[in-house]
């Protein structure tokens, strides 16, 4: 009998590539459910797992990689996963190179007191940023646990990702190959065009490794991504956000209809590229009251400065005096945009009585975002901001000041665990399966606040 046979006789195992975290517990849930939690064996860093321990090996005090140690007699290094299907959870920068004891909230708070007043932002900016792993370290560490995988005798290798950072990277030359360059016209192509190099690099190391599939959900430029992975062989699933994104403005118009607020609610969708994102949101709600609004260009004036022109309007718009004003995006980085927008919005549309924004990935780190997202008040109008984003960075909980009360974090886990059997393992085309009752009936995601994710956090310190 080979080492594999011996852990539980498990046909699938799914591995994160970090600490424990509410992503990928929901995840691996997911799949224990559909697949059967006989089959299926949950491997965390650090846990033991029959004969198989999931661990890290430490060169020196800065460099270590994973590992899995065997017991039992005579071990057959190597062999640990033989015959078995692997699912890699890359939650990448999702967990601090802490222990699980770090409070980095706390820290943060007390070094920036302890600092001088000329050298606190520096200090500040160095712990936010080294908080979460950088992208090359991050993809280096999927990739090394992929890699591990395979050389233990994994017979296919599927990974799972909530957000692919390079994806959005710096790009480099346009390639007249890819049908949405060819699609562009000149003006747009400095700005826009060309393919990432990261990305490119991403899906070679992530075939070179022996990746058979990979789940995403949401990619930044679903066109780009599918070239890259396709030239490379590698199955690509990607997630539509648009079911999720639509449920999360039911509940809320749902409450604020229950609270006896007007039937007056406003989509803006924030550039061109989004009509199709907007169109089948208002497509997958149905609600006869419930208007768009379309920022037609955005005038860039500096690194992290816009203006937007709106253009084209629904029939049934009537402007946005008291209206609840949704906006939903890709991803959250510097803000920049949904705050001149809104304050386009104010100026010219009227003052919507609230502003949520809805974003697939959110990066709120930064205080320039946190200034960006804070309550708009200005020129005596007061306009509320919430936010929702999905749980893809664990700065959303430590380190986005006072947002953290305005901040909804969205777990799409189980979701992704739902796909990760039927699409990747069973290799059933998504085709329309994941609508927005289907995704509500099965119950595929959650929505926590961050105050109580952090209490959450907290609480588990004190065990």
């Amino acid at each position: 009998m080979t080492l594999g046979a011996l852990i539980d006789n498990r046909e699938i195992v799914v591995l994160s590539t970090g600490r424990i975290d509410p992503f990928f517990a929901d995840v691996a849930d997911r799949i224990s459910e559909l697949y059967g939690k006989e089959k299926v064996l949950i491997a965390r860093e650090g846990s033991d797992e029959g004969r198989i321990r999931v661990a890290r090996h430490k060169h020196d005090d800065t460099e270590e990689e994973p590992k899995f140690e065997f017991r039992g007699p005579e071990p057959k290094i190597g062999d640990a996963l033989s015959g078995r299907k692997v699912i890699i959870v890359s939650t990448q920068g999702m967990n601090p190179s802490f222990g699980d004891d770090f409070d980095f909230r706390a820290i943060y708070e007390k070094t920036g007191k302890r600092s001088s007043r000329r050298d606190r932002g520096l200090v500040l900016r160095l712990l936010r940023h080294g908080f979460v792993r950088s992208v090359p370290e991050a993809s280096d560490a999927k990739i090394a646990w992929v890699d591990t995988a395979r050389e233990n005798g994994a017979d296919e290798i599927h990974v799972v990702e909530p957000c692919s950072f390079r994806q959005a990277s710096d790009r480099g030359p346009w390639s007249r190959e890819n049908q949405r360059v060819q699609q562009r016209g000149d003006s747009e192509r400095a700005k826009l065009d060309g393919q990432s190099p990261g990305l490119l690099l991403e899906s070679r190391l992530e075939m070179n490794t022996g990746v058979a599939s990979k789940l995403v959900y949401h990619s930044h430029s679903p066109e780009d991504m599918t070239f890259a992975y396709r030239r490379v062989g590698v199955r690509l699933v990607q997630l539509d956000p648009v079911p999720i994104m639509a449920s999360i403005i039911r509940r809320r118009e749902e409450q604020a209809l229950g609270d006896g607020q007007p039937r007056k609610a406003v989509l803006l969708v924030p550039d061109p590229g989004a009509i199709p994102l907007g169109n089948a949101i208002v497509q997958a709600l149905g609600l006869d009251y419930l208007s768009y609004i379309v920022v037609q260009d955005k005038i860039k004036k500096g690194p992290h400065a816009v203006d937007v022109i709106f253009g084209e309007r629904s029939s049934n718009y009537e402007g946005c005096q008291d209206a609840r004003v949704y906006c939903c995006d890709d991803q959250i980085r510097t803000a920049a945009t949904m705050r001149v927008g809104l304050g386009t919005v104010v100026k010219q549309e009227g003052v919507p009585c609230c502003y949520i924004a809805i974003a697939s990935h959110g990066d709120l780190r930064s205080p320039t975002t946190q200034r960006n997202l804070a309550m708009y008040n200005e020129g005596g109008a007061l306009v509320p901001i919430e936010i929702y984003t999905s749980l893809s960075k664990p700065q959303v909980t430590h380190v986005c000041g006072t947002l953290q009360s305005t901040v909804m974090l969205v777990n799409q886990g189980r979701l992704m665990g739902d796909a990760a059997v039927r699409c990747l393992l069973n290799g059933q085309r998504l085709n329309g399966i994941y609508t927005r009752e289907r995704i509500e009936d099965d119950n595929l995601y959650q929505l926590t606040s961050a105050t109580e994710m952090y209490a959450r956090f907290r609480a588990s310190l004190k065990k």
